[in-house]
C-alpha cells in the first residue's frame, strides 16, 4: 500500500512539472534577441516595420522570453499613451524691430492665471499674397531669453498657401519670436495662434519612416507605383511621400484618398507638397499609389517614404537573465498579464531603451529544442524527487 502512495506521489509530480516547464507556445515562427541597455531594470523595445510585418496583424503572437520563459510585457503605442487635449492658446502683439534687413516680431500667450500652455504648432494670419518666406521660430519664457525652435517655409503662391508651422516638440513657451529674413515685400503676421492637436502628437511619437521597393510603370496616361504587400503589411501607415526631382502639380490617389500634391519653384524657393495622408491605413494587398498624370509626361520618382505607426514593448528584467522576443504565429492566442494594471507605475519609473538583433526563422529544429529543454527539466525534476523519496523511505526502514 505504502509503494503505490509513493507511485501516485511520483505520476503527479511528473505530469505537473511537464505543464509548468513545457513553453506556453513552440510555434512562433520568428525570434530575435534582446540586447539589454542602461540600468533601468524595466526596459523599452521598439517594434519597426522588420517586426511589424512579420507578427500576426493584432499583435497576438507576440511574446517576451527570459532565458526561455515567457514573462509579461506592456504593449506601449498610441492606445495607451495618455494625451492632452486638443486646444488653441491666442497671442496678442508684444514687440517688433528690425536689424539688417530682417524683420522680427514677437507675440505673447493670453492665458488665464494659473493656465498650463502647451502646443505643437503655430498657426498665422497673413495678409500678404504671392510670397514665399522661411521663417525662423524662436521661444521664451521672459521675452528676454530666446531657444531657437525651428524653421519652416511659409507661402502663399496662386491657390496654394502654407500657414502652419510644425513644432518639433510639444512647446510650453509663452512668447513666441518670428525671424522674416529680408522682408524687402514687407511680409506682416497680424494674428499667432499656438495649437495642440492629439493627432500631430500621436505621428509625432508613435511614427517612423522607412523607404520600401517599389516597380514603376505607365498606363492610360497614369503613373502606377507598386509596393509589395510583404513590405506593408500589418503597418498602419500615416503618410506616403514622393521624393522627386520633377516639376509638377498632379492629383495622386491611394484607394479611394485623393489629394493634389506639387512640387513648383517660385522666387528661387521651392515650393512642395508631396506628403500624402493615408489616415493610418493598412493595405490588404499591394499597395498601389496612382499618379495623374494626363496629357504631360510621367514625372521621375527617385524613392518614397512611408511613415507608419509603431509600439514599443515594455518588461521588467533581472539581473543575468537573457531575453528574447518571438513573433510570427497567424491566429495565435492574445495574452493577458496582470501588467496591464499597473501600466501608469511601469511609465513613471521610467525605461532604459534597448534594440533587438538578428531576427531569425524560428525554424522545427529549434521549435523542437523549447520543447526538448521543457523536457530535460521536467526529467531532472522527476530524477530529484524520486531521490528524495528514496532518502525518506531509507530513514523510515532505519527506524
Amino acid at each position: 500500500m505504502f509503494h503505490k502512495i509513493l507511485l501516485i506521489i511520483i505520476f503527479c509530480i511528473f505530469f505537473t512539472t511537464t505543464s509548468l516547464a513545457a513553453p506556453k507556445e513552440t510555434n512562433m515562427e520568428y525570434i530575435a534577441p534582446i540586447i539589454l541597455q542602461g540600468d533601468n531594470p524595466y526596459k523599452t523595445v521598439n517594434l519597426d516595420y522588420n517586426i511589424l510585418t512579420k507578427r500576426s496583424a493584432n499583435a497576438s503572437s507576440l511574446r517576451v522570453l527570459e532565458s526561455g520563459k515567457e514573462i509579461p510585457y506592456l504593449l506601449y503605442d498610441q492606445n495607451t499613451k495618455t494625451h492632452l487635449a486638443n486646444t488653441s492658446f491666442a497671442t496678442k502683439k508684444s514687440d517688433f524691430f528690425s536689424k539688417n534687413g530682417d524683420d522680427f516680431v514677437d507675440f505673447k500667450i493670453t492665458k488665464e492665471a494659473n493656465q498650463d500652455v502647451y502646443g505643437n504648432a503655430l498657426s498665422l494670419t497673413i495678409l500678404n499674397t504671392n510670397f514665399a518666406k522661411n521663417i525662423t521660430v524662436l521661444g521664451s519664457s521672459d521675452s528676454n531669453n530666446w531657444t531657437y525652435l525651428t524653421e519652416s517655409l511659409v507661402y502663399h503662391v496662386d491657390n496654394k498657401q502654407n500657414y502652419t508651422i510644425p513644432l518639433l516638440d510639444t512647446c510650453k513657451y509663452e512668447y513666441y519670436r518670428f525671424k522674416i529674413p529680408n522682408n524687402k515685400e514687407a511680409i506682416s503676421i497680424t494674428k499667432v495662434n499656438l495649437t495642440y492637436t492629439e493627432e500631430a502628437e500621436k505621428i509625432r511619437t508613435f511614427s517612423d519612416g522607412f523607404r520600401p521597393t517599389f516597380s514603376v510603370k505607365s498606363e492610360n496616361k497614369k503613373t502606377l507605383i507598386t509596393i509589395p504587400f510583404d513590405e506593408v503589411k500589418n503597418l498602419k501607415l500615416f503618410s506616403a511621400e514622393l521624393e522627386t526631382d520633377s516639376l509638377f502639380e498632379r492629383n495622386v490617389s491611394v484607394l479611394n484618398n485623393t489629394d493634389t500634391l506639387y512640387n513648383l519653384t517660385f522666387q528661387n524657393l521651392s515650393i512642395q507638397k508631396l506628403l500624402m495622408n493615408l489616415n493610418e491605413f493598412t493595405s490588404s494587398s499591394d499597395l498601389i499609389i496612382v499618379i495623374d498624370d494626363g496629357n504631360d509626361p510621367p514625372i521621375h520618382v527617385k524613392g518614397i517614404t512611408l511613415r507608419y505607426n509603431t509600439s514599443n514593448i515594455i518588461f521588467k528584467s533581472q539581473p543575468n537573465e537573457s531575453y528574447a522576443i518571438t513573433f510570427g504565429k497567424e491566429n495565435a492566442a492574445s495574452p493577458q498579464y496582470d501588467v496591464t494594471a499597473y501600466s501608469n507605475y511601469m511609465l513613471q519609473e521610467g525605461v532604459s531603451f534597448c534594440h533587438y538583433g538578428t531576427i531569425e526563422p524560428l525554424s522545427v529544429k529549434k521549435q523542437f529544442a523549447m520543447v526538448q529543454a521543457g523536457w530535460i527539466l521536467n526529467v531532472v525534476v522527476c530524477l530529484c524527487a524520486i531521490v528524495l523519496i528514496g532518502f525518506i523511505i531509507a530513514a523510515i526502514k532505519k527506524k
